[in-house]
């Protein structure tokens, strides 16, 4: 038999980050809305992160798997889900409790597939009442994700809404991505339509901190290869008509990943990914990048010459 359809499935993949997943589910419980499930899972942790999972009560589906990325911790969590929509959620973010209110009016209204969240960022504790407040959602809806490529808006993985069946379609997230595969995700939908963009209230609580994989360069500098070489493989719908739309989301991604590599001091990362994105920038005319940036990899280039020159005439003297 066929376990009732609710409305909404939230999936929290967990590795550990016991501290945190405690404030993720904490929030969860605050949501006004009722019509949900909560499915954690646990992607192998090594901490106590499995023992509190297992300590959950409540109406909490528990998974536990090998150790074997977020990706395949999510999609597995999206194999068992019941709801019409999925709403994913990191283990370091939190919802706020009028986010799933929020979700539920938007659907009525406007029957999006896909949905983008707005965040607010925050550090330590989650953000009081006090500093965000609830108000009637301020929402704009195009044909599609890719309609959207003109207007920059970040979208992390615990921003995405997306309805289970498209999901399933789109095969989920790529189970060999753990960095980009959100954007990777959206872009594979990103002819699903209508769209929807929250723009208030922020429903999703973002949190800032070491961890961060925006903070991880050698992670960002993997997503962005990847999102490149899919798109040149042709995964990404929308044939020649809709290329402009994928490669400006795709540039949008790809530019700060470029500049945070040079000021890392990966200079060949920063030149790889410079190299393969040039058409790219070159059609979106994003010509002032595309000098700014050479120029920034001409003088790091310089100085790494100048440093070696220098340590070999020292070594011979």
């Amino acid at each position: 038999m066929n376990k009732p359809q609710i409305d909404f499935s939230i999936i929290v993949p967990v590795f550990n980050r016991k501290s945190y997943l405690e404030a993720a589910i904490h929030s969860i419980s605050r949501q006004t809305y009722e019509s949900y499930e909560v499915i954690v899972i646990d992607d192998g942790s090594t901490d106590d992160t499995a023992e509190f999972v297992e300590s959950l009560g409540g109406p909490i589906s528990k998974i536990r798997q090998a150790n074997s990325g977020v990706s395949k911790a999510r999609n597995h969590g999206a194999e068992i889900a019941r709801g019409k929509y999925l709403v994913f959620l990191d283990s370091d973010d939190v919802l706020l409790p009028w986010s799933l209110q929020c979700y539920s009016d938007v659907i009525s209204r406007f029957q999006p597939l896909v949905i983008s969240a707005r965040t607010i960022e925050f550090k330590d504790e989650p953000p009081t009442l006090e500093e965000v407040v609830y108000q009637k959602p301020l929402v704009r809806v195009y044909d599609d994700y890719l309609a959207n490529a003109e207007i920059y808006s970040f979208v992390g993985a615990s921003c995405i809404i997306i309805e289970a069946d498209v999901f399933a379609r789109s095969n989920g997230f790529a189970n060999e991505m753990n960095a980009g595969e959100d954007y990777d995700l959206l872009l594979r939908v990103g002819v699903e339509r209508p769209y929807a963009k929250i723009e208030a209230p922020a429903t999703v609580g973002y949190r800032v901190h070491a961890d961060n994989v925006s903070k991880k360069v050698d992670r960002l500098v993997e997503g962005s290869s990847n999102l490149l070489a899919r798109e040149s493989e042709g995964i990404y719908p929308g044939g020649r008509e809709r290329a402009f739309d994928r490669i400006t989301v795709i540039g949008r991604v790809v530019r700060p990943v470029i500049l945070a590599s040079l000021q890392r001091g990966r200079l060949e990362d920063a030149w790889r990914l410079y190299r393969k994105s040039f058409w790219m920038h070159v059609r979106t005319m994003r010509i002032r990048f595309l000098v700014a940036a050479a120029v920034l990899i001409l003088c790091s280039f310089l100085k790494e010459a100048t440093k070696f020159f220098s340590k070999s005439r020292a070594a011979v003297e």
